[in-house]
């Protein structure tokens, strides 16, 4: 082993586990109402991301998951 990948090995033992949750669904069974539901219920000052993989033209679920979050 040579000293090239000891920023490497650091890196590798400060790495966390970041819980996710994935939510699927057909179109209309509630998924944008539950991540709302989430969002209004999560702790102060916790960290979320949400990725929105949304088709079509206008993007409707981003406008509603963008507002719904209280502001830590």
């Amino acid at each position: 082993m040579n000293g090239s990948d000891r920023p490497f090995r650091a890196a590798k033992d400060e790495m966390q586990s970041v819980p996710t949750n994935l939510i699927t669904g057909f179109l209309g069974v509630g998924k944008t109402t539950a991540v709302i539901d989430l969002l209004q219920r999560k702790e102060p000052g916790a960290r979320w991301a949400v990725l929105v993989n949304e088709y079509g033209a206008v993007s409707i679920d981003d406008a509603l998951i963008e507002g719904s979050a209280p502001r830590a």
